[in-house]
C-alpha cells in the first residue's frame, strides 16, 4: 500500500531531482543514508524500514551510479547497526 501511495505521488523522481541537483558524487549522498538509516534502524524494525526506504532510495542510487547490490549490503549493514544501538536519552 505504501509503494503504491509512493508511486502515485511521483515520490520517487522528486527524491532523484532532488539529490542529483545537489551533488553528482555518491559518498555525500550515501553519508547521508548512513546517518538516516541509522536513526531509522533505532525506532523501527528492519523490515519497516526496508520497506519505507527502499522503493524511495533505490531510484536515485541507480541515478548516482551505485550498484544495487552494494547499496544493499550498505544499507542493511547501517540498518543493523541503528538496531543494535538503542535510543539513549541525552
Amino acid at each position: 500500500m505504501f509503494s503504491w501511495l509512493l508511486t502515485a505521488n511521483n515520490v520517487d523522481p522528486l527524491v532523484r531531482n532532488l539529490v542529483t541537483g545537489l551533488t553528482d558524487s555518491p559518498i555525500p549522498f550515501l553519508f547521508v543514508v548512513a546517518s538516516i538509516t541509522l536513526v531509522v534502524g533505532c525506532f523501527l524494525d528492519m523490515i519497516a524500514a526496508i520497506t519505507i526506504l527502499v522503493p524511495v532510495l533505490l531510484p536515485t542510487t541507480n541515478a548516482l551510479g551505485i550498484e544495487p547490490i552494494h547499496f544493499g549490503i550498505f544499507f542493511m549493514f547501517d540498518l543493523m547497526m541503528g538496531l543494535l544501538t538503542p535510543p539513549v536519552p541525552w
